[in-house]
C-alpha cells in the first residue's frame, strides 16, 4: 500500500519545492483517499492549509509582519524555499528583526544551495554575533559545502563538514562525512 502512494508523496514534495501549494495538497489527498491514515499526508495536508491561511492573511495586510514571519517559517519547513525567501524579502524590507531575518536567510540560501550567498550572509552575522557558537558552526558548514560545490573531493572540506555535523549533533551524518575522507585517502 505505501508503494502506491509514493509516487503520489514524492509529487506533493515536488511541488511543493516548486511553491505549487494546490498542486501539492491535491497530491495529499489522493494519498489520503488510498490510505486514510497516512501520517505524512496528513501532516502535510494540514501544514498546507494552516500556512495558505496565512498566506491570505498576509495578502490581506502585507505589514502583518508576525503572521508573514510564521509564514516564512512554514514555508521553509515545508520545503518551499523559493517562496520562504519572497517572505524573507519582504520582511528584510520592513526591516522587522533585521539579525533573526539575515540568518533565516542564510539557512534559506543553504537549502537552496547557494553556498557562496549564504557564505557571504554567515560570515556578516558571525562578526556582528562572535561569540555564538551557532553561527560559527553555520558559517563552517557553508564554508565546507561551498568548497565540495568547486572541489566535491577537497578532503579538509570533508573533514570541516563533519565536524561541523558532529557539532550539531547529526551523528549519522558526520560518520558519513568522515568515511568519505577516509575512502578519498585510500
Amino acid at each position: 500500500k505505501l508503494r502506491a502512494v509514493a509516487s503520489d508523496i514524492r509529487s506533493a514534495n515536488e511541488a511543493i519545492a516548486k511553491g505549487k501549494l494546490d498542486e501539492a495538497r491535491r497530491h495529499y489527498q489522493t494519498v489520503l483517499k488510498k490510505l486514510p491514515d497516512h501520517k505524512k499526508a496528513t501532516r502535510g495536508l494540514t501544514a498546507l492549509r494552516d500556512v495558505q491561511v496565512r498566506i491570505r492573511r498576509v495578502r490581506a495586510d502585507p505589514d502583518d509582519t508576525k503572521t508573514r514571519y510564521q509564514v516564512m517559517d512554514d514555508l521553509f519547513d515545508l520545503g518551499a524555499y523559493g517562496m520562504a525567501m519572497q517572505h524573507n524579502q519582504a520582511l528584510r524590507k520592513r526591516n522587522y528583526k533585521p539579525f533573526d531575518i539575515e540568518r533565516y536567510r542564510g539557512y534559506i540560501l543553504v537549502r537552496q544551495r547557494k553556498w557562496r550567498k549564504a557564505l557571504r550572509v554567515f560570515k556578516s552575522l558571525s562578526k556582528q554575533r562572535a561569540d555564538s557558537q551557532s553561527l560559527r558552526t553555520w558559517l563552517e558548514y557553508t564554508k565546507a559545502r561551498a568548497l565540495l560545490a568547486r572541489v566535491p573531493s577537497d578532503t579538509k572540506a570533508r573533514l570541516w563538514l563533519a565536524e561541523s555535523q558532529e557539532e550539531q549533533e547529526n551523528f549519522d551524518s558526520a560518520i558519513a562525512e568522515y568515511r568519505r575522507v577516509l575512502e578519498n585517502k585510500r
